[in-house]
């Protein structure tokens, strides 16, 4: 029961029923507190690092100084679809009373071996179960913070030839484009059961993932940002093992942040803190662990998210941004002037929520004919 009373704080937060062993001392234990979440600047222009060449030494600094994590942005669900999520999850997901074991004589990777709903003692236990639940409560929450939703889900498939495995690629289990999150509830009610003999594609999942995003039309200006949310149920298998797929798949996040999209991960079941942390990091994105799933949405978000004070400064020649404009929602922009050379732009804000926040930008200008260099 060790597993299953390990989760049961984590159930609850997600707005689970009560499992029935709330006076278990262990679920009492402090655990480290919720970090505080608070509203942060996000810049959309210019980008890091910029090279401009132009005429007239300015440049427009334009972005958002009120954004929250989860808010008004464009989320991809990503859900591993492998050959773990048809195995037990040691917790009562579905709330039997029982919790579902592995059958002992099950091995997954048997030919011979019974379909993958007749492993477990309790199909409704699976870790499969488990990334159900857990995405159709995180949806409602997202929903509520102005977010448009889409889903996708990838494996593996591994065939047997004589004593030896055949790996073939296969097309996404399931993809619903970014949209209304009600799209998104209805796929995962009609979500298909894990198979056996299935691997984690992490590498190719992501990219669905960033392709879903690429493809979603623009309905604000500046465009919504971008987020990925992967369930993740531990180190990627495919197509080269799990030391070169997970290599593969962290190389492939950070390139992540130069596309606009901050990749999180929601570590299930054996799922590895470790390598979530470093597959996330270069995005921008973190880990979240499902306990501190109701401190990052539960914060109400406030009506108006105009920050408070707002200066933009070339602090290489000192010299302050003209033309600024601040928008209700937390949009800015204005215009800042430049010297030949290296020039470090600084924000600074005290945001809606009384937080104080500074980012610097660093660009690079060129006299000459107008031109951009990325």
């Amino acid at each position: 029961m060790e597993s299953c009373q390990r989760y049961v704080p984590v159930l609850l937060l997600l707005g689970f029923a009560t499992l029935g062993i709330a006076n278990d001392p262990a679920a009492d234990q402090p655990g480290e507190p919720p970090q505080q979440e608070h509203l942060a600047i996000e810049l959309d222009r210019p980008v890091s690092d910029q090279h401009i060449r132009e005429p007239v030494p300015l440049v427009e600094v334009s972005g958002r100084a009120g954004t929250l994590p989860f808010f008004a942005s464009d989320v991809v669900i990503l859900i591993d679809h492998s050959t773990l999520a048809a195995t037990a999850s040691g917790i009562d997901v579905d709330e039997d009373g029982v919790v579902g074991r592995n059958r002992s004589s099950v091995t997954q990777w048997d030919p011979l071996a019974p379909p993958a709903r007749l492993w477990t003692t309790d199909s409704g236990d699976t870790n499969h179960a488990l990334q159900l639940r857990v995405a159709r409560a995180l949806v409602p929450r997202l929903a509520a913070r102005q977010n448009r939703v889409g889903l996708a889900s990838f494996t593996f498939r591994a065939r047997t030839s004589g004593t030896s495995i055949v790996r073939l690629t296969e097309k996404a289990a399931v993809i619903v484009p970014v949209g209304e999150p009600d799209a998104v509830l209805a796929a995962l009610e009609d979500f298909p059961a894990a198979q056996e003999r299935r691997w984690t594609d992490l590498t190719s999942l992501l990219e669905r993932g960033a392709e879903l995003l690429d493809d979603a039309t623009p309905d604000t200006e500046p465009a919504r940002p971008r987020v990925i949310v992967l369930l993740s149920l531990g180190a990627p298998s495919a197509p080269d093992g799990i030391f070169w797929s997970s290599r593969e798949a962290i190389v492939h996040s950070g390139e992540f942040a130069q596309r606009g999209i901050a990749l999180w991960a929601i570590p299930l079941n054996t799922a590895d803190p470790t390598f979530l942390a470093a597959l996330t990091r270069g995005s921008g994105g973190n880990v979240l662990p499902l306990d501190r799933l109701d401190a990052q949405f539960g914060a109400p978000v406030p009506s108006e998210l105009r920050p408070r004070e707002l200066e933009i400064e070339n602090v290489t020649m000192h010299a302050r941004a003209t033309s600024l404009r601040v928008f209700p929602d937390g949009r800015f922009d204005a215009v800042v002037p430049l010297e030949p050379g290296a020039n470090t732009l600084e924000i600074r804000a005290v945001l809606a929520d009384g937080h104080r926040e500074t980012i610097r930008r660093l660009v690079h200008y060129e006299a000459g004919p107008a031109e951009q260099i990325p």
